[in-house]
């Protein structure tokens, strides 16, 4: 086993084992394509909820430990306190609004880094209960 390591996140690399004896090349490798995984993005939050949804929001991996991160794409997961209800959403941007939702209903969410279908750890899980009705000011007439 050769472990390589303090290689940049998310950067595509390519090796190659040579085998020598006596300073003579003995034997190469095929070359090996392989993508670091990406760091989670940061300061995940839920901007706003809604009756059927929510809009969350993140911060990207820092272009000093991610050089690629302009090409991510981010995963987003979510799924109900039951587990009956589970999806998955990509996007290229640090914000994503989700709907058609069940109304007062609690969701776990997350969020991965992607890049050449790689993926990152998840990002910290949050709680969201979204809205308990359609309208947030009633007027009476």
């Amino acid at each position: 086993i050769i472990e390589i390591t303090d290689l940049e996140a998310g950067t595509d690399n390519k090796f190659m084992v040579k085998l020598t004896s006596c300073h003579v090349v003995a034997g190469l490798s095929k070359i090996i394509a392989a993508t670091t995984i990406p760091n989670p993005p940061t300061n995940f939050r839920i901007s706003s909820t809604y009756f059927n949804g929510f809009t969350a929001m993140w911060d990207p991996p820092s272009v000093d430990t991610d050089p690629n991160v302009n090409n991510y794409q981010y995963n987003i997961t979510v799924s109900n306190q039951q587990g009956n209800e589970n999806y998955e959403f990509t996007s290229t941007s640090i914000a994503y609004s989700v709907h058609q939702l069940n109304p007062d209903t609690m969701y776990t969410v997350s969020v991965k880094s992607m890049i050449n279908d790689v993926v990152s750890d998840p990002s910290s899980q949050i709680t969201v209960r979204t809205s308990t009705t359609t309208c947030s000011n009633f007027i009476n007439l």
